[in-house]
């Protein structure tokens, strides 16, 4: 489960307890079912930016929906995947920045998967994490 994110429990579980002692989330859906999403059916969860603060988001608010952990994977009969997110962008190894293009290798096995085997069916899901700072108290006049 943890193994692509490279860190162990610990340091999520503290990663985990830092960014959700600053940040507070908020959903702008209210149920899987008014996404249309089948809970006893796999999803994917498409991200754009690789940031450990989207995924961590991410987790929080699927378990509070209902959903299994993106961190968990995808477990079928026939499709075994350690995740079940993927991002839009890529990270380069060496300088950081980030670019688009080129398929995610998950989305390509899904797909493969979906071809391949009639009774395999995943969602995917697009998210949108948005962060933005508390607005400040308008400073009183001093009239």
């Amino acid at each position: 489960m943890l193994k692509y994110l490279g860190l162990d429990r610990p340091f999520l579980l503290l990663a985990r307890r830092l960014l959700f002692s600053v940040a507070r989330t908020q959903t702008l859906s209210d149920t899987p079912q008014a996404l249309g999403l089948d809970p006893s059916r796999p999803v994917c969860y498409v991200l754009q930016r690789r940031f450990l603060s989207n995924i961590l988001v991410l987790e929080r608010e699927v378990l509070a929906a209902g959903l299994a952990s993106p961190l968990d994977g995808i477990h079928t009969a026939t499709v075994r995947e350690n995740r079940a997110f993927f991002f839009t962008t890529r990270a380069e190894p060496w300088f950081g920045r980030t670019k688009s293009g080129g398929h995610s290798p998950l989305l390509e096995r899904l797909t493969q998967a979906v071809r391949n085997q009639p009774d395999f069916d995943v969602q995917v899901v697009p998210v949108s994490i948005l962060w933005a700072a508390r607005p400040t108290r308008k400073a009183r006049s001093g009239s």
